[in-house]
């Protein structure tokens, strides 16, 4: 699967395509991307770019094949700390230097959504660190749009 198809299917799944029977083979590819051996190394390249990196459309396809991907895939130590560690420092990042308020709502909404079904999966045996991590991150970078992902992060892992 390269990366103009995955591009191509993207923009015709998510865009204005009237033709019923292009999208829902746009469709029926990302649903085999979802399904692909390889779709666990394509989601942390995603996420080592950067959420913020992405056209939205493709961002929330990340997002939400991450929240499907997340509960049945088998999470060793090194999978848990890559993707717990990209998750958080891209937070870290976005909080940071304020481009979190260039993402749209959803997109933020999507990604508290992979760290609530994460954090279900792993907290507390295998994720300790959540809160100390997450109050951190908060006390790093205070402002209305870190407490705005703490409120999305808080209802996500209720």
């Amino acid at each position: 699967r390269n990366e103009m198809d995955f591009d191509k299917a993207i923009d015709i799944a998510f865009g204005a395509c009237s033709d019923a029977q292009l999208r829902r083979r746009a469709e029926e590819y990302l649903e085999q991307c979802q399904s692909a051996p390889a779709i666990w190394m394509h989601l942390m390249n995603l996420l080592r770019q950067g959420l913020h990196t992405q056209r939205p459309e493709v961002a929330f396809w990340c997002c939400k094949t991450l929240s499907s991907v997340i509960p049945t895939k088998p999470l060793g130590p090194p999978e848990t700390s890559e993707v717990t560690e990209l998750l958080f420092g891209w937070m870290q990042k976005v909080l940071a230097d304020g481009s979190i308020g260039t993402l749209v709502p959803y997109i933020r909404s999507m990604f508290a959504q992979v760290v609530g079904v994460l954090y279900q999966k792993l907290w507390p045996e295998s994720w300790p660190s959540f809160w100390p991590t997450l109050l951190q991150l908060c006390k790093a970078s205070p402002g209305p749009a870190t407490f705005d992902m703490f409120l999305r992060l808080a209802q996500a892992v209720d």
